[in-house]
């Protein structure tokens, strides 16, 4: 799949092409990660069983074998209740034998470069692709949320480029006096403030390890500031071969929702097509994305319905809700 991928868009699956606008720094630099992007796709007959796609199917055999011999990095999402269908209302399924006796499954285990198939907020989800990619389930499934800015490029290394190529970018080159001492206590990290900005030390030319010397050293502006960001681990509620749930939200409602109160309480969070337990939602409701209920509003995360002016926030992994007013 990654072969069709690269084919398609000329780009490995997974990664992201920077073309900078500054002529500080040029020529082409590559970053390789010794993990490779982990692509996936439906399983045939199903729109909603994702399983990686690191396999072909063998002519010869009549098996799937695998075809990569690279190390894939991916998150333990947990297990998926094994649904056929997109929306989740066609419960099926899956045998495994045990000392010759099949037993049927109701779960499988899913791994992913998201952190979670099954949440609707894309602030809730992380991605270990480079940059947001479209996968290869797209075409049969446009319920699962795959697109969220909590991926590697825009938490840490879009700062990173930024800080390089931006336009308001500058280098700035000069001599310092330095102890040799000091030469040895030197983080390429440091954060040196001159004038009315921060710079990074791009380079130091021929330090003197023995003596005093003015030495010259090239800094990089600092123009986006490095911020310590945690992105949203995988959450696991299903355990192995969980019996499927019954229909626990009845009532199909819209509402704000994020996990920031203050655009809730704005009414500027997005609009959500959503399902309660109550219609309006009260105190001790409990909210889900998918008709089933197996789809939770998560802990943490604001809430208002679009026709009521209370804004509640999710207090566990049932989805159930308690008045949390702006």
């Amino acid at each position: 799949m990654g072969k069709i991928y690269e084919d398609e868009y000329e780009l490995p699956f997974g990664t992201k092409r920077f073309v900078a606008t500054s002529d500080i720094l040029t020529g082409t630099v590559d970053f390789e990660f010794p993990f490779r992007p982990y692509p996936s796709d439906v399983m045939t007959g199903s729109t909603n069983l994702v399983i990686p796609m690191v396999y072909k199917y063998d002519v010869a055999t009549g098996k799937e074998i695998p075809y990569s011999n690279k190390n894939h990095i991916f998150f333990w999402c947990g297990n998926r209740y094994f649904y056929s269908d997109e929306t989740k209302t066609t419960p099926k399924t899956w045998y495994i034998t045990s000392g010759g006796t099949p037993v049927a499954w109701n779960t499988y285990p899913c791994v992913n470069h998201l952190s979670s198939l099954d949440k609707q907020d894309a602030e809730l989800v992380s991605d270990l692709n480079f940059d947001k990619t479209t996968d290869f389930y797209d075409d049969e499934n446009n319920v699962i949320q795959q697109y969220t800015a909590n991926n590697i490029f825009q938490l840490w290394y879009g700062d990173y480029f930024t800080n390089l190529y931006s336009p308001e970018t500058r280098r700035v080159t000069g001599k310092f006096i330095f102890e040799p001492i000091q030469i040895s206590q030197i983080n390429l990290t440091n954060k040196i403030f001159l004038k009315d900005s921060l710079f990074n030390i791009e380079r130091v030319n021929e330090a003197d390890l023995v003596n005093w010397k003015a030495t010259e050293v090239s800094l990089i502006k600092l123009v986006a500031p490095y911020n310590k960001v945690v992105p949203p681990a995988p959450s696991y509620t299903v355990t192995p071969n969980e019996a499927y749930p019954s229909t626990a939200a009845t009532f199909s409602i819209t509402g704000f929702v994020s996990t920031n109160q203050s655009e809730v309480c704005a009414n500027a969070a997005t609009i959500f097509n959503l399902y309660s337990s109550t219609n309006p939602v009260v105190d001790g409701s409990s909210v889900y994305y998918d008709s089933l209920g197996t789809s939770a509003l998560t802990t943490g995360t604001f809430f208002r319905q679009t026709t009521t002016g209370t804004t509640f926030v999710g207090i566990n992994n049932l989805g159930q809700v308690t008045e949390n007013q702006c």
